[in-house]
């Protein structure tokens, strides 16, 4: 049998979510190149091993001895090829195998005995986000005799001399298997490998490498800080291995120092640049953290110089200018394109908070692959984009709509770039708001208000639409406008401002849920402008005006605070009387007449319930029958308990109630009269009802009910 050129080595356990993923992903590889699958079972109950049953060569057990590299080392033994390959089941080879398959079939290109791959780790299982490049030594020479050593992240055992490697730059092995670790799907996982790190630490608690496991494992350990300040204080005191691993303990000192904003952040920095100054750890990780720890400082002349070193060192790393050996130890954390696109975002906000307008927006020009952006990049950058545009008369159009466009551009995954596009709309429309208004309008810095960003995008996303609107001036044009304004996606502070104007709205059929929606956006965002809405349409006869009437008034009522001590009483009691004025109106033109009595208001919603009970109590109130408005009141809750603020209010501002009259001598005697024949009939007797219903009852129930149920003691519960 011809000797095989690779060998691929593969242990698993119970990874069935993966596994023939992994296998099918090595079919191109197989059939290109002369191979063996060889595959160790640590243990599978899950279906795994029926799977491996079908792709590998040679499959053995091995039983698990909390060992990786014991496992390891038996695959070795039973591999046959000129070259070794280790993969994971949680890994899949790229499809671009063209550089590993013209390696492993031309000899003269084989200087070396060991080869690095790029490892790329993901942060979610769609695995088209976030990532971080790992250079791992995973292809090597079976000649060269070489083992694995270590129970945890297992290692080659190396020689502590200089390296040659061949570093296979485009062959990637795609990783997943970090996701969810630091969470609670994650936690077996993560105890299993503690555990044996931690035994090995007591052992040697200077080993630098098992310290950086520590790190890179445990960051949500009691101890973490105390193990991060002496694993950096061990790599100071020059300990063996310090050289190789100290950098990147030291990156992963600066990175939690920035994020847990620690005192000896700064002092971590300037160690680590002057005495690893040309690694990679420091150029681009390091450089990265300390971009966010001076901008959050608001210190920019050091975040700029921070942030053009890091660009600087990525130019480097994208054209292959850095040592192959350089990620031999740990993952880069930053650099990957979305680490640098981040930064960028970060940078050109330090450059417009110096005024240097013309870098920012350069900077941002060189912003790729929209797609990949997260919701906290989106904000970020349209941020940034919003300010450099208030503050310059620069021209942001080409940054934003390439933005958009792209942003907006149909995918496969659909519900990722909605949810994309959704934070692009509802970020901008914050620019809208009247408060964003204000501060525009009252700083004298400011060339152009916030919003106007977007006006070139008007015919191509709701915003510019927006934007465009606010410009105009004309009613007629703007009734016109909004009909066809699609509301779901455009700010509703357009609609205030048209309505300002004098538009009519709504100027075409609409049904009640949509006009319900843009009712309680106007009152959730603008509050404080719903009266003055409010008060230029009451009075409305054509259905769709009094729709909309009603809208406005019960999203006003829902959203107010009818508790704040601040609340102005007299616009509150206004918008009261409001509430049931539109309510008598609006609930005939909808309900049949036999419907709009207590008996059959259980055919109507709670909050009609509500207004029904709302607008015979302000009836009661002309009448003089504080009873009865005090009993509708409280009815009225019992239909509606999220009414219960307003219920209260309106018993402890009623004028009428705040100032009872000494009961005549009289009056008493037919209180005493009306409680007597009452005491005859069980509560719940028909009688009872019909007595209470009584022009005698009405004239003293005041005085009957005041103990149990007293009008200025707020509603019985």
């Amino acid at each position: 049998m011809t000797r095989p050129v690779l060998s691929i080595g593969i242990i698993f356990r119970d990874d069935i979510r993966s596994i023939e993923r992994c296998l099918k992903a090595l079919d191109p590889l197989r059939t290109a190149v002369p191979c063996q699958l060889v595959m160790a079972d640590t243990g599978s109950v899950d279906g795994s091993r029926e799977v491996a049953e079908r792709f590998a060569d040679v499959l053995i057990d091995f039983p698990w001895i909390n060992d990786f590299s014991a496992a390891r080392n038996a695959v070795i033994d039973r591999s046959k090829g000129q070259w070794f390959l280790s993969v994971d089941t949680d890994e899949y080879l790229d499809a671009d195998i063209a550089e590993l398959t013209d390696y492993l079939t031309h000899k003269k290109k084989q200087p070396h005995d060991f080869c690095t791959v790029v490892v790329r780790n993901y942060d979610t299982y769609e695995m088209d986000h976030d990532y971080a490049d790992f250079a791992a030594i995973r292809m090597v020479r079976m000649s060269s005799g070489i083992r694995y050593e270590g129970a945890i992240h297992e290692r080659w055992k190396l020689d502590s001399g200089i390296l040659t490697i061949t570093p296979l730059k485009r062959t990637i092995l795609h990783h997943d298997g970090y996701v969810g670790l630091n969470g609670e799907a994650g936690r077996a996982k993560r105890e299993r490998n503690l555990a044996l790190i931690r035994e090995k630490l007591e052992q040697t608690p200077e080993d630098l490498m098992t310290r950086l496991q520590l790190i890179e494992s445990g960051s949500m350990e009691k101890d973490f800080l105390e193990q991060l300040n002496k694993s950096v204080e061990l790599v100071r005191q020059g300990v063996p291995a310090a050289q190789r691993v100290g950098p990147p303990i030291l990156r992963y000192a600066v990175m939690y120092g920035q994020m847990r904003d620690l005192p000896e952040t700064e002092e971590w920095l300037h160690w680590m640049e002057k005495n690893f100054p040309n690694s990679l750890y420091t150029r681009l990780d390091a450089n990265y953290f300390a971009v966010l720890y001076y901008h959050t400082r608001k210190d920019f002349p050091k975040c700029i110089f921070y942030g053009e070193n890091y660009l600087a060192a990525q130019r480097d790393y994208r054209a292959g200018r850095a040592d192959p050996t350089a990620q031999l130890y740990s993952v880069l954390k930053t650099a990957s394109p979305y680490w640098e696109q981040d930064l960028k975002i970060v940078l050109a906000d330090a450059y417009r908070n110096e005024k240097e307008y013309g870098h920012a927006v350069e900077l941002l020009r060189t912003l790729e692959n929209y797609t990949g952006f997260d919701e906290k990049q989106i904000k970020n950058l349209l941020l940034t984009l919003k300010d450099i545009h208030r503050f310059s008369m620069l021209d942001t159009a080409p940054v934003l709509t390439a933005f958009w466009r792209e942003l907006s551009r149909p995918e496969p995954d659909q519900t990722r770039a909605d949810t994309r596009t959704r934070t692009f709309l509802e970020t901008g429309a914050q620019f809208f708001q009247l408060a964003t208004r204000k501060l525009d309008e009252g700083c004298t810095d400011v060339f152009r208000p916030s919003f106007t960003l977007f006006a070139s995008l008007d015919g191509e996303c709701e915003l510019g639409t927006a934007a465009a609107l606010w410009a105009e001036k004309d009613p007629q044009v703007l009734t016109q406008k909004l009909a066809e304004v699609n509301w779901e996606r455009t700010p509703i502070h357009i609609l205030a401002y048209a309505l300002d104007c004098g538009a009519v709205f709504p100027s075409g059929p609409m049904n009640l849920e949509e006009m319900d929606a843009l009712a309680l956006r106007l009152a959730r965002e603008d509050i404080a402008h719903m009266p003055v809405l409010i008060e230029r349409v009451m009075g409305a006869t054509d259905v769709q005006t009094l729709a909309w009437t009603r809208a406005l008034v019960m999203a006003a009522v829902k959203t107010l605070r009818w508790d704040d001590k601040g609340l102005d009483e007299a616009q509150a009691m206004k918008l009261a009387h409001q509430f049931a004025v539109t309510e008598k109106a609006f609930l005939p033109a909808c309900y049949a007449e036999q419907t709009l009595c207590e008996d059959g208001l259980f055919f109507l919603p709670p909050m009609h319930r509500y207004g029904w009970y709302c607008a015979q109590a302000f009836r009661a109130l002309e009448c003089g029958a504080l009873a009865e408005y005090v009993r509708l009141l409280r009815c009225g809750l019992n239909a509606c308990e999220g009414m219960k603020g307003m219920a209260e209010f309106l018993l402890a501002h009623t004028p009428e109630l705040k100032e009872r009259p000494e009961p005549s001598a009289e009056l008493l005697a037919l209180a005493e009269q009306v409680r007597a024949v009452l005491s005859r009939f069980a509560p719940d007797d028909p009688a009872v009802a019909m007595l209470k219903q009584s022009e005698a009852y009405q004239k003293v129930a005041w005085l009957i009910e005041g103990a149990e149920a007293p009008v200025m003691g707020g509603l019985a519960q």
